[in-house]
């Protein structure tokens, strides 16, 4: 049927979401940044805004605990892998998503920490439910969250998620092993929250390196042996002119092709003569 065709067209047109995510990471840590910062500038924290607190900490002015240098160690290393992993992206974009990827790796782990130990801990922790304490945990779990595009679980990074959980687990049920506080008063954090918090930075960078963009960008897929080529595929490139199966296509070239639709229907990129990716002749495909 003609209207068949023109409405599978039409959204064989439209990008992925994730891939339009992956490529325009700001859509989505923007507005994420953004309320981090309105949120942390509250005057909330007994009338002074909450960002102070965290300048200090980060200044090391004020150190709330024991384990805080290997956080703010693994936090920072986490920056620096996030950008020298999202070579892909322009520089803005990149820097974008390496700001955010830490707050992934704090607060992955403190969410679920602070909430068990307002039941363990309740007079160290009775502010963990506070409706405040949940406003600005949320935030800056949202911040991190927000680059899940970037995020892929393959075999490794479930392994170092196994290893997370397991010593999360042993921690909390034999609070093991155990190293008393350096100095008081500080929170109760021995030497299993530290070994589980570096466990859960190094699943973050799996996780990142996993489903980071191509640097050299993405394999054209191969076209099965029985596909012949259409006597003419682009009448600027001549007779059957198709990128070969070994070429790589820049990471976001291919996404801007996506968005506009312009492969083959098989999925292979046809190429012009200037290098351009143009539209083939049976319709419109996705890469993926």
């Amino acid at each position: 049927m003609p209207g068949s065709k023109v409405t599978k067209l039409s959204s064989a047109r439209k990008e992925p979401w994730l891939e339009l995510l992956r490529r325009r990471p700001e859509l989505i840590i923007g507005p994420a940044l953004v309320a981090w910062i309105l949120a942390d500038c509250l005057p909330i924290a007994f009338g002074r805004p909450f960002i102070l607190g965290v300048w200090a900490n980060a200044t090391f002015r004020h150190t709330p605990g024991n384990a805080f240098p290997v956080t703010y160690a693994c936090a920072v290393l986490l920056f620096l892998f996030a950008v020298y992993t999202l070579d892909a992206l322009s520089w803005p974009r990149r820097l974008l998503v390496a700001i955010a990827v830490p707050f992934a790796f704090t607060h992955l782990y403190e969410v679920p920490y602070e909430l068990i130990a307002y039941w363990v801990w309740y007079p160290l922790y009775n502010w963990a439910l506070w409706p405040l304490a949940l406003f600005l945990n949320g935030v800056w779990l949202a911040l991190g969250v927000s680059t899940f595009p970037f995020w892929k679980l393959d075999r490794r990074a479930q392994a170092v998620l196994a290893l997370f959980l397991a010593t999360f687990a042993v921690w909390w049920l034999w609070f093991w092993p155990f190293i008393p506080p350096i100095a008081l008063p500080t929170n109760p954090e021995g030497s299993g929250y530290i070994l589980s918090k570096v466990v859960l930075a190094l699943l973050v960078a799996c996780l990142l390196w996993a489903g980071r963009p191509s640097r050299g960008g993405c394999p054209v897929p191969e076209r099965p042996s029985s596909v012949e080529d259409p006597p003419s595929v682009n009448r600027d490139a001549g007779p059957g002119v198709v990128a070969p199966l070994t070429a790589r296509v820049p990471f976001e070239a291919r996404a801007t092709a996506l968005s506009e639709g312009r492969t083959a229907a098989s999925g292979i990129p046809v190429v012009g003569r200037d290098g351009g990716i143009r539209p083939g002749p049976f319709g419109f495909d996705s890469l993926y």
